[in-house]
């Protein structure tokens, strides 16, 4: 109902009462055009069910012949026949057998009671209210219907002969038109329609009298105590001031008491009535209303034509498409269908429509109530046929309205017989056929080709239609399957799903029997869609249908193998536990690659403690692109027992004196810090040691080799918790291993402020110290030292084209700068020099940086705000951004110096976060 809308239903909530001129001029007759409906369907004898389109809202409407002797009308009430307990109208309609219903009058909310007038079966169930503005609709025993005001009158007689007026039957609380409440100063009855146990709060009053009669006799009389059990075979007389002085004093317990009281019209006719609240049609014009709820809404109406035979129960659709109307609007539909009188019933959440389709057993939903879920309600109007079974005399064809080609569906009849009762067919006696072809086998459609099809089903003679709409390979646009990719071990299934899309965006999910599906490959089994893994190896699945083919990798790994696809366009990551990751890029590839990862044990590298150790293995043999890429998380205390001794002597320290010279990569001591010893700084990321952990290296052994050969990797963490991060570019072995060799200690850099990452740099061989055992932190750094840096620390291969500059290139630096040209990442002067030991700016370092790491170009906000970046060069500029924004060259604090040179400790921790960069990007 509409909640708290109808003043009069409870205390709290305002009246609208609307003067007669103001609502309408009574000698204006408006003209109304005739409407028709938009669908028709016969429910039973006499009963149609109509569906109209009026000012964009739909109304459904059930058109109902009185004059046909097969109608009954009558009024469901509750979910047992009493208002004890409310249900839903297609609760009751199937309760019942009704072959159609719809919502009744209003209600309290708080205990679904009803409050106006309500028959059913012949027995008043509740009384009119005693107001003169809420007519109600009846039904008489000889089926002629009733719109308009009923009135109740009653009488209680005690054994003395004293008497009072008896106010109401079955009521609850509401108010009077005067604004008080109904139960002040009158007498109630409360009988079994009402419940199990009269009324647990009467309008808040006390003083509040209840005399319990059972077979005429007065059993007991109870004050203010409400809630009183009603007898079977009695009532309850409920009072409250006068009507209690009565009770208590002439109805004492064991006295006689009798009662009488009439409804009017047509006393002692009715069948079926409920209550309203207001006329929406009187006499073939718009009615005054008496109440109004503004605004659209779904509403419910019943309406008699001239004739009193022909009764329409209507029901304004608010939702799914449908605007829902206003009460006014209501009205003037039921006047253009040539309704001569309408009453208003419960609308808003509560208006809901049903009816029996043919061939069904029961009445159905029809409407698509306002609140989504149907209401549950006190009452309903419910149409019945009593008509006979007859003959079977219709067939429903039931199955889907589309299909798409080349699947298989199933149709069945549901049979109606001549008065439309519903009718149990053979489903094997029926024949099928199609047309334009035939495509059924038994009740089996299987059409190949799209457009309508007519199904046409058949019994002795009586047959039913149905329009297929199929849809044919023209409209298809993808075959989805799930799994895309399946990768299992020995024994397990795997199920596939597939779904077809149509290319206006519709999914129709197939079985199996529906396409066709190939297995590649030996490693296990395929019965319909389901795989079953067998033997370790690879493959693949073709599925097909309708012209459109989708295959899918099938991957049997071994038992505790993990495995990832990799292909040109994807590529794929593994997580083998929660402190192994491996992340593979996609691969120049003819078919997908197939890697599967394997733990290794008891796998020894003499000089090496092995950590962990995989087999990285892939189903085809391809030249490896892009390296990938391998992290490691351990703890550092889970290391003191490995830690190797310590040494003084620098690592390969036959080497030249000069170490290396970044004379091509500058570091610029603004960016890699230059401090004193034991300073630190809060833009630099070491510390300050010392940390004689021993390091942890990440070693690989390519297929078909035996040398295990050290990779990129570099370690970063906090505290306990450590991370390597390497690269490494083809499949075979890989380790993750501690060094037993001695942890070089450089005897100038206890407590450095860069200690611990020049100890890291010397422990991968990547920078030396000088033979007296000492590093020189604060010496410059040349060109070719830098490049020799980053040739150590990326691991960089030698290539078969040795440059040539005018002037030469010391021996142990001409791989490193051949490798450095070979990539582009330095190159000579315009007169063909080098120039090797030539210190290196921070702007030169920028370049060579940038160029190594390919770094991402930097937007407006990213752009770098030192102070003194008018000192750096033109050609610079942007790669200054650049390796700010990575956080390779961070500067002095708010000075690039783009020309200041580079310190040995300064370039270390430069070089050291290119490798970390290039490890992890």
């Amino acid at each position: 109902m509409f909640r708290g809308a109808w003043g009069f239903l409870c205390k709290g909530f305002s009246t609208v009462l609307l003067a007669l001129g103001l609502v309408w001029n009574a000698g204006f007759t408006p003209a109304y055009a005739d409407i028709n409906p938009v669908n028709t369907e016969i429910i039973s004898p006499g009963v149609v069910l109509q569906t109209y389109m009026y000012n964009k809202t739909r109304i459904y409407a059930i058109k109902v012949d009185l004059s046909n002797p097969y109608v009954k009308i009558d009024t469901m009430i509750g979910a047992d026949g009493t208002l004890n307990k409310a249900q839903s109208l297609t609760g009751m309609t199937s309760r019942t057998g009704a072959v159609a219903g719809i919502n009744g009058g209003f209600f309290q909310m708080k205990n679904h009671r009803p409050i106006g007038l309500e028959f059913s079966n012949g027995n008043l169930v509740s009384s009119p209210a005693m107001r003169e503005d809420m007519p109600g609709f009846a039904v008489t025993n000889n089926n002629q219907a009733i719109i308009g005001i009923f009135g109740f009158s009653g009488t209680v007689v005690s054994e003395n002969g004293n008497s009072f007026p008896l106010f109401g039957i079955n009521k609850p609380d509401y108010l009077l038109q005067d604004g008080q409440s109904a139960d002040i100063n009158h007498l109630n009855l409360y009988n079994s329609f009402w419940g199990t146990e009269t009324r647990s709060d009467v309008s808040g009053q006390s003083g509040i009298v209840e005399v319990v009669v059972q077979n005429d006799l007065v059993v007991s009389v109870n004050q203010n105590k409400p809630g009183v059990p009603i007898p079977a075979n009695g009532y309850v007389l409920e009072g409250h001031g006068a009507a209690a002085q009565f009770l208590l004093e002439n109805l004492p317990v064991s006295s006689r008491v009798q009662t009488s009281y009439l409804v009017t019209p047509q006393t002692g006719n009715l069948r079926a009535a409920l209550g309203g609240n207001t006329l929406l049609v009187q006499d073939g014009q718009l009615a005054p209303f008496t109440q109004e709820i503004t605004g659209n809404y779904a509403r419910t109406a019943v309406g008699i034509m001239p004739d009193n035979k022909t009764l329409y129960l209507a029901a304004a659709e608010n939702g799914n498409g449908s605007v829902g109307t206003t009460q006014t609007g209501m009205a003037e539909f039921l006047l253009a269908l040539g309704v001569n009188r309408a009453v208003n019933l419960d609308g808003g959440g509560s208006t809901t429509l049903s009816a029996r389709h043919a061939g069904d057993g029961e009445a159905s939903l029809i409407n698509h109530p306002q609140l989504t879920q149907q209401r549950l309600l006190p009452d309903a109007v419910g149409v019945f046929s009593t008509a006979p079974k007859g003959n079977l005399g219709g067939l429903v064809v039931t199955g889907p309205d589309y299909v798409l080609g080349g699947t298989s569906v199933q149709y069945a009849v549901k049979g109606y017989d001549v008065n439309y009762n519903p009718y149990q067919v053979d489903q094997s006696s029926v024949s099928w056929k199609s047309d334009p072809q035939n495509a059924f086998q038994s009740n089996i459609f299987h059409p190949l080709s799209g457009g309508d099809y007519k199904i046409i089903a058949s019994v002795n003679g009586v047959a039913g239609e149905k329009t297929a709409h199929v849809i044919g390979a023209e409209s298809l646009s993808e075959l989805v399957v799930s799994p895309a990719s399946v990768i299992v071990e020995p024994g397990e299934s795997v199920t596939f799903k597939t779904i077809a899309k149509t290319k206006s965006g519709q999914d129709y999910e197939l079985y199996a029997t529906d396409y066709q599906l190939q297995l590649q490959g030996d490693m296990g089994s395929l019965a319909n869609n389901l795989f079953t893994a067998q033997t370790p190896g690879t493959g693949s699945i073709t599925i097909s249908f309708q012209g459109m083919v989708k295959t899918v990798q099938v991957i049997v790994r071994s038992t505790g193998a993990n495995t990832a696809v990799v292909s040109n366009s994807s590529g794929a990551e593994v997580v083998l536990d929660e402190n192994t990751v491996l992340q593979f890029p996609a691969q120049v590839v003819e078919s997908p690659l197939n890697i599967e990862v394997i733990p290794l044990d008891d796998v020894a590298i003499p000089g090496y403690d092995v950590l962990k150790a995989l087999d990285v293995a892939g189903s085809q043999p391809i030249s490896w692109g892009e390296p990938w890429k391998l992290k490691y998380n351990y703890n550092k205390s889970d290391l003191l027992s490995l830690s190797p001794e310590t040494s003084g002597e620098p690592l390969d320290s036959d080497d030249s004196t000069e170490l290396l010279d970044p004379s091509d990569i500058l570091l610029d001591p603004s960016d890699i810090l230059t401090q004193t010893p034991g300073e630190t700084d809060s833009n630099d990321d070491s510390q300050l040691a010392s940390d004689l952990t021993p390091v942890v290296k990440v070693l690989f052994k390519g297929e078909g080799s035996d040398e295990w050969q050290l990779q990129p990797a570099w370690t970063v963490g906090q505290d306990n918790l450590q991370t390597i991060n390497a690269r490494i570019k083809g499949l075979g072995q890989v380790a993750v291993v501690v060094d037993e060799q001695p942890i070089p200690v450089f005897s100038d850099m206890k407590n450095h402020w860069a200690e611990n990452i020049v100890t890291q740099m010397a422990s991968r061989e990547i920078v030396n110290g000088y033979p007296d055992g000492s590093f020189r932190p604060k010496n410059m750094i040349t060109r070719a030292e830098f490049v020799a840096l980053l040739y150590r620390a990326l691991l960089w291969s030698k290539t078969e084209n040795q440059v040539s500059f005018k002037d030469e290139i010391p021996e142990w630096a001409v791989d490193p700068v051949s490798a450095a040209v070979s990539r582009k990442a330095v190159s000579g002067y315009p007169d063909n020099t080098f120039k090797p030991s030539k210190g290196i700016t921070r702007s030169e370092m920028a370049v060579i940086i940038d160029r190594v790491l390919n770094l991402p170009k930097t937007d407006k906000q990213q752009k770098s705000a030192f102070t003194d970046i008018s000192s750096v060069p033109a050609w610079a500029l942007d790669q200054v951004d650049r390796v700010a924004a990575a956080g390779i060259l961070k500067g002095d604090k708010d000075k690039f110096r783009p020309l200041d040179s580079a310190t040995r400790a300064e370039v270390a921790v430069a070089v050291s976060r290119v490798l970390d960069y290039w490890v992890t990007h």
